[in-house]
């Protein structure tokens, strides 16, 4: 004869009480014989409990050769209340015992150990070491140094080289002559503008490049008027500069109109 659901019901949370923790579906589902009833109304229970709020469930940390597995327990606010204590603590001291968690807590070791266990079978926590100490699940010592000892070498930083003082770009003279090599002209003190920027700064043309997100060969094309920069490289040096010192990037050229016919240029 088979068990009704409301008899199935309490059968499944008497089970609970009696394990004393955490259960997965297949453990729960193993006295369905004993119940005379089948593993799939034993499931159907279980999702009616915990629509109720009489059971929790989360997926099983757990191999599984098919699909996956829920893990399911009682639902006690004061259990749950000192799981979330317990896990906070384990996690803010890097891993504790259970006598330090017995001063932290003021618990005994019969009210600490049943839920220390039933976070390990959740697959939340991980015990290891002689006196037994409880970590966060994937953060023991052994865990750790296994993630450490897989990476990669690191590269030897490079030795510091004191940079060399260069002397002080003397300021070019405006021009106002238009006409052939105009643009040429623009290139070299818009290169010379940003070289005596960045010296005033103290910075190093591969610094600048950083900052700015660019390559040092183009903060060196650019110094150098070697090429027509592209608009994108001089809006992240305008963006890096700020306002002011981006005023006399730019601005600071032969005149006006000639700046304005570049840029127009360099946007085409």
């Amino acid at each position: 004869m088979r068990m009704k659901r409301n008899t199935l019901q309490p059968a499944i949370i008497n089970l609970l009480k009696e394990m004393g923790g955490a259960l997965r579906t297949t453990e729960i589902a193993a006295f369905a014989g004993d119940w005379g009833t089948t593993k799939k109304s034993v499931s159907n229970s279980l999702n009616a409990l915990r629509k109720k709020g009489v059971v929790s469930s989360q997926v099983w940390a757990g191999k599984k050769e098919r699909g996956r597995e829920m893990v399911w327990a009682l639902r006690d606010p004061n259990n749950e209340a000192l799981d979330k204590r317990i896990l906070n603590l384990i996690e803010d001291h890097d891993g504790l015992k259970v006598c330090q968690l017995r001063e932290l807590l003021q618990k005994s070791s019969e009210v600490l150990l049943p839920r220390l266990n039933n976070l390990k079978k959740r697959s939340v926590i991980e015990a290891e070491g002689q006196p037994c100490k409880w970590y966060m699940a994937g953060e023991t010592p052994t865990e750790l140094a296994a993630v450490v000892n897989a990476l990669p070498e690191p590269r030897p930083e490079p030795e510091y080289e004191e940079p060399v003082p260069e002397p002080e770009p003397q300021p070019v003279p405006k021009q106002t002559t238009k006409g052939k090599g105009s643009k040429m002209d623009i290139r070299k003190v818009m290169g010379v503008n940003l070289k005596r920027i960045r010296l005033a700064r103290g910075l190093s043309q591969v610094t600048l490049a950083a900052k700015a997100g660019l390559s040092r060969p183009t903060v060196k094309a650019v110094e150098k008027a070697e090429g027509d920069p592209r608009f994108s490289t001089l809006e992240r040096l305008g963006l890096f500069l700020g306002y002011e010192e981006t005023s006399r990037f730019l601005v600071d050229l032969f005149d006006e109109d000639e700046a304005r016919e570049w840029l127009l240029s360099v946007l085409r």
